[in-house]
């Protein structure tokens, strides 16, 4: 006889059928019940376990007894095809056969009774969340917060001898938080709004009131010749004790493993568990790495030209250094207005922006930067289902970005998506209070979803921020005009044009509308 007709005889099959079909229906039962009496998916998965386990024995069982009306007997003192062993078979039969009944009339009750029970409570819940949600001023739907645990990374202090390593600590400090920025646990502060207190007499406390953060990392560098020393420390801001601190004394090519150690160390103190691998620092040449933190200092506003000599010396160390690429990039575009007197000037850093942009596009096409410029070039060339492709894949790299935020906001206007506009506006400034762009954003998103006081308070507090710009004045002149502050719409919308602004026109016709004159006269003239 075949061994699978020796199965069949000894009814090895029948049972193997039996006790699956069993297994399933005792599953379904218990993932029902054990939630009821608070019993944790770790008791159900030790059920699951065991009866997996428990299907090897009951087969080998199978094979070597049979079962008969006198009880369990070893198949060789049962003669094969008697009476006995049929009537076994026919009673795994109808057990089998039982079984399957009992589990379609719990799918059925299951799926024709239970089922509806829940999701009605569900949808009780949601709504009771949705009209609490409401009552809190939060907007339509409820807002996902990215975590309980917030944390604002200062500028590391620099105490080298001459005090001449500043870059240092702000770029140490500055890669440590974006590590913290990828780990979607934590609610970090961005780099504007926690460098801001540097050399600033304000106690963690008050920085962290500002900041509304419940905690707060900072620490001091020192290099001395290829010897790095950093300390860093992380304190509760609500009741300003330590919770951590480390002192890392180490050659300067360890510099990343520090990164990677701090930033490990900060979010276990703060409470909150990874649930993937953490984030690494990027590993290149520590004297590449120096030389880009220097340009990243300079490019900030501080001086492009010079930027561009150290990001020069990175990529002579690194050629394949991405960030480098970028920073070159970035500097070239800063010296177009700064530095460009002739307009053969402009073209020439304009090309060799392109240029760096490129190369480091070829490098790494699905960089978050690279995607939004791209989204930002194909929004331009009018392929807007390309650019929302493109803007929601960088967002989903890297949603703290500014350049990314920025290009995104900018498209949401482009194709009408305001509400998200003003949604990645406020994120923007919650993330970075003290971000003069993101208040100036936030005012334009506002003015289009005619939230106008909020516009006007946004755009005043960009002003505050940038005592000397007076961008957005039209946007500013607007939301004046629609609230019936009409005085202080004409003087803004008058100054608007005297910088020579042709539709300024526009505000002080809409104005006297409003106010109800006749303009018909003026319109015909125009």
């Amino acid at each position: 006889m075949s061994f699978l007709g020796e199965l069949k005889r000894r009814n090895v099959l029948r049972v193997g059928a039996a006790y699956i079909v069993t297994a399933w229906l005792v599953v379904q039962v218990v993932e029902t019940l054990f939630p009821v009496y608070g019993l944790s998916d770790g008791a159900i998965r030790l059920v699951v376990n065991i009866l997996a386990i428990g299907l090897l024995p009951v087969l080998v069982l199978a094979w070597v007894f049979e079962w008969t009306p006198e009880g369990l007997k070893k198949d060789s003192d049962v003669e094969a095809g008697a009476p006995a062993s049929l009537a076994a078979a026919k009673r795994l039969d109808r057990i089998i056969l039982i079984v399957l009944v009992l589990a379609l009339g719990y799918f059925a009750t299951d799926k024709f009774v239970l089922d509806p029970q829940r999701e009605a409570r569900q949808a009780q819940l949601q709504q009771a969340e949705l009209e609490q949600a409401r009552e809190q001023g939060i907007a339509e739907g409820l807002q996902q917060s990215r975590g309980d645990a917030s944390i604002a990374v200062l500028a590391f202090a620099d105490l080298s001898p001459d005090g001449g390593q500043d870059y240092l600590g702000d770029g140490i400090a500055e890669d440590i938080l974006n590590l913290l920025q990828r780990m979607p646990q934590l609610d970090v502060r961005s780099r504007t709004s926690s460098f801001r207190f540097k050399d600033k007499d304000v106690s963690v406390p008050e920085i962290a009131e500002l900041l509304d953060v419940d905690h707060v990392l900072e620490g001091s560098v020192r290099r001395i010749g290829e010897r790095i020393r950093i300390t860093a420390q992380l304190i509760d801001a609500r009741t300003d004790s330590h919770l951590w601190s480390d002192n890392f004394d180490r050659n300067v090519e360890d510099v990343f493993a520090i990164m990677d150690e701090i930033s490990l160390a900060a979010a276990e103190q703060v409470g909150i568990e990874l649930l993937s691998e953490p984030p690494r620092a990027e590993r290149i040449n520590a004297d590449a790495y120096f030389h880009y933190l220097r340009g990243h200092h300079l490019v900030q506003g501080v001086d492009s030209a010079a930027a561009v000599d150290y990001f020069e010396q990175a990529l002579e160390i690194e050629p394949e250094y991405i960030d480098a690429m970028l920073g070159m990039s970035m500097a070239y575009w800063n010296l177009m207005p700064d530095y460009a007197e002739l307009e053969e000037d402009k073209h020439e850093y304009q090309r060799l922006s392109e240029q760096f942009a490129a190369r480091a596009k070829a490098l790494d096409p699905e960089h978050p930067v690279i995607l939004a410029w791209d989204g930002f070039d194909a929004m331009s060339a009018g392929d807007f289902a390309g650019a929302a492709d493109l803007m929601s894949t960088a967002l989903s790299r890297d949603a703290a970005n500014w350049d990314v935020v920025q290009s995104s906001i900018i498209f949401s206007l482009a194709i009408r998506r305001n509400e998200l506009a003003v949604a990645l506006a406020e994120g923007a400034v919650r993330r970075d209070p003290y971000c003069a762009m993101c208040s100036y954003w936030l005012g334009r998103t506002l003015n289009r979803v005619e939230r106008y006081a909020h516009a006007e308070r946004a755009m005043l507090e960009f002003w505050r921020k940038v005592p000397a710009a007076r961008d957005g004045q039209f946007t500013l002149a607007t939301s004046l005009m629609m609230q019936g502050k009409y005085d202080e719409a004409r003087s803004h919308f008058q100054q608007w044009g005297e910088r020579g602004q042709s539709d300024a026109w526009w505000g002080l016709i809409m104005i006297r509308v409003l106010q109800g004159e006749d303009v018909t006269a003026e319109l015909d003239r125009l």
